[in-house]
């Protein structure tokens, strides 16, 4: 594989409450029905991956030098200097988008996949966090794994967590339900889909003008 391979491009739970233009969405949930999956905190940050010490922007034509990712760059990327074989991706908190959030500095990266570059896989989910511990990488808030009967269950469990706040004490952007098992890369639109909330974006102006930090509180390890 001679390019870093961004994230795939996330297809919608069919009742989704907001779908933007050019999302699309999941065309068989029966899918998820009958199998073991886990369902994260889909966070309001960016898209931000990490492979080999440097930092990507959900477009990996280049490293990513933008100010919102001094964070992660300050206390994560190093960290995987001499990492070829994955790609990390994860949620950069730090700078504030729609939702405002509290998170020490060192906190501000979530993971939630990585892939495998020498086999063109997605990890399992325990994988995912044994990868994260390694790095000693966050991964984003887990807040289900078990099996659903129908979509009906599915569809009342995305009804009803959403009204539970954020483990971070705000509102839920929503969440991303993937299978447990590893899959191969091309198999990605079936094996995941996203639920998001009502009106998530209520600016016209995209976060990146005039961007500013989120709360942060000192690193944790200070």
């Amino acid at each position: 594989m001679s390019e870093l391979p961004k994230y795939s491009s996330t297809p919608h739970w069919p009742h989704s409450l907001t779908v933007h233009r050019d999302d699309t969405y999941h065309r068989n949930a029966e899918f998820f029905v009958g199998k073991e999956v886990v369902i994260t905190e889909k966070l309001d940050g960016g898209n931000t991956s990490l492979h080999n010490g440097e930092v990507y922007a959900r477009s990996t034509v280049g490293v990513s030098h933008a100010g919102w990712m001094g964070m992660v760059r300050k206390h994560h990327a190093w960290k995987t200097t001499g990492m070829t074989r994955y790609m990390i991706y994860g949620e950069d908190i730090a700078a504030l988008h729609s939702l405002p959030y509290s998170v020490p500095e060192d906190q501000t990266y979530h993971v939630f996949a990585v892939r495998d570059l020498h086999t063109d896989t997605w990890l399992a989910w325990d994988d995912v966090q044994i990868v994260a511990q390694q790095y000693n990488l966050s991964v984003v808030p887990l807040l289900f794994r078990g099996v659903f009967q129908n979509l009906n269950e599915i569809q009342k469990w995305f009804t009803t967590n959403l009204k539970l706040p954020s483990a971070f004490g705000v509102e839920k952007e929503g969440f991303v339900m993937r299978t447990a098992d590893g899959f191969l890369a091309e198999d990605f639109a079936n094996n995941v889909c996203k639920f998001v909330r009502a009106r998530h974006v209520t600016t016209d102006q995209h976060w990146t003008k005039n961007w500013q930090w989120n709360d942060l509180t000192r690193d944790s390890n200070a």
